[in-house]
């Protein structure tokens, strides 16, 4: 699979990612910026946020996204990880919307419990990989498991700060979604309403699921259900979708 602008980059290390409307720079190891991430920013809705928040913003790439997606919304990005954190920090101070970042270097849970508000918006690129074989890198191991924050910790620290009429969104492994559903379903009452397979080719099983979680008032809810290819075929051009995502995002 490409980077998320189409040019080939996966194997190669860059300093510096372009948008059409920021850069960034990504981290040598661990949560670079990839296709699924770029992605998911994409696909995140919301009506007029006020207050957002990016639990495990990495580098900020999901933050800055949404910045650019939601003028009236004010970001806080929470990151664990120092070495992330600092490359947060610039990235959000050299964006077009820094007034309207911020940062907190802490872990998800101890951010719930001084949290200043509650939040329109949580979104949330967990760890994809639970129980499998660790990175020799702990930076690279932290952002791909989920030892540090477990579907039920994610679902508790969301039942903490989400606002009455909040909407979360989470990019989950396609093969693990049942879980942090489940969790945030018993924690917090909410049901998927969207739900985006993402798969590399229409041949592909899908690889992650894109997740959007509301508070149904009323009646059972209803899901809108779709599937967004990378490619046309095995190896072949991108989708018409992925023309449309790199059009819209990138230079």
């Amino acid at each position: 699979m490409d980077d998320a602008g189409g040019t080939g980059m996966t194997r190669e290390i860059f300093e510096f990612f372009e948008f059409k409307e920021f850069s960034m720079r990504q981290g040598r190891s661990g949560q670079r910026i990839n296709t699924d991430s770029c992605v998911f920013g994409d696909l995140l809705e919301a009506k007029d946020p006020r207050a957002t928040l990016d639990i495990g913003t990495g580098t900020g790439v999901l933050a800055l996204m949404m910045a650019a997606k939601f003028p009236s919304t004010h970001i806080t990005g929470i990151e664990i990880n120092p070495e992330y954190a600092v490359l947060a920090a610039e990235n959000f101070a050299g964006s077009p919307w820094a007034s309207r970042l911020s940062l907190d270097v802490t872990a998800a849970q101890e951010f719930a419990k001084l949290a200043p508000g509650k939040f329109d918006l949580i979104a949330c690129n967990p760890p994809f990989f639970s129980g499998s074989t660790r990175s020799r890198h702990p930076d690279r191991a932290m952002a791909r498991h989920d030892d540090t924050l477990s579907p039920v910790e994610l679902a508790g620290v969301i039942r903490r700060i989400l606002a009455p009429s909040g909407r979360v969104w989470i990019l989950a492994a396609a093969l693990d979604e049942t879980k942090w559903i489940a969790a945030l379903k018993e924690a917090v009452d909410l049901d998927v309403s969207v739900r985006v397979e993402l798969a590399d080719n229409p041949g592909a099983f899908p690889h992650a699921v894109a997740l959007c979680l509301d508070r149904v008032r009323d009646g059972a809810p209803v899901v809108i259900s779709r599937r967004i290819d990378y490619r046309q075929d095995r190896g072949g051009e991108k989708s018409p979708w992925m023309i449309g995502h790199r059009a819209r995002w990138f230079p």
